[in-house]
């Protein structure tokens, strides 16, 4: 590991179990680093809002670790309440099934469960993908609003993430798959894997995760799409009554 980044993460594992704010002496002495690469230290974590100086000079953990710690017990919550219903509905279709959350414009894969047939090399937990080029990816930027999903577009293209389709033709799309809640991969990341994926959304009708089936193109045709679309939104609702308590046979907002 790079000696700076272990160096930065010890003061920041410090910061967040310290029971007081502390000086910059103490947490050099109690790291022991020297004063001046403490101070370097401290100050990359305040401009990345992980640490900020209270008005005595010294050093406190903020709140955005807490946060950090919030979303990753979110996510271990998500995958666990969801596992079952992902197992039942790679059974269900005989598909791959993918459970991801959205990170800008990526797709971060929390959970996955094989067909018998896998793609081969295609995820793997952990693991990230263009959001614009599968279909839970997809699934998600729907429900952002049209602007920020052009300025998402703009950003996407100095990464090269951006969709094959115009700006005007992917919003058409987003607001297609805002309509029907179900998005559809056509061979978008790559040519011989297909998808379709749902949305699961909290009470508040914000989409904190989706999950979508996917596999061989050729599995993936007109007469089962329908089919994959029915049951991808089921098990999203399924899952979302788990999690948040909403009853199954009501509407989301």
């Amino acid at each position: 590991m790079n000696n700076t980044l272990r160096d930065g993460l010890r003061v920041m594992d410090y910061l967040a179990y310290a029971d007081r704010p502390m000086s910059l002496t103490e947490i050099a002495a109690a790291l022991e680093l020297g004063k001046s690469k403490t101070h370097r230290l401290l100050q990359t974590l305040i401009q990345a809002n992980y640490a900020f100086q209270s008005e005595s000079s010294k050093y406190i953990a903020s709140i955005k670790l807490w946060k950090l710690g919030s979303a990753m017990l979110r996510h271990a919550t998500l995958r666990s309440m969801a596992e079952a219903e992902m197992q039942s509905l790679m059974e269900q279709t005989g598909e791959s099934v993918h459970l991801s959350v959205l990170e800008e414009m990526e797709i971060v894969y929390l959970h996955k469960i094989d067909s018998d047939n896998p793609v081969r090399a295609y995820s793997q937990i952990g693991g990230r993908m263009p959001a614009f080029q599968v279909a839970t990816g997809k699934a998600m930027l729907a429900f952002k609003s049209d602007s920020e999903l052009r300025e998402l577009y703009k950003a996407s293209m100095a990464k090269n993430f951006a969709p094959q389709k115009s700006e005007e033709q992917f919003l058409d799309e987003m607001r297609e798959i805002r309509q029907s809640r179900v998005a559809i991969n056509r061979g978008e990341f790559r040519a011989d894997v297909h998808g379709v994926a749902a949305p699961i959304f909290d009470r508040m009708g914000n989409v904190v995760a989706a999950i979508g089936v996917s596999g061989s193109a050729q599995h993936f045709g007109a007469d089962r799409l329908d089919f994959f679309a029915q049951e991808v939104k089921r098990s999203a609702g399924f899952i979302a009554e788990k999690l948040f308590g909403q009853p199954r046979n009501s509407p989301w907002p």
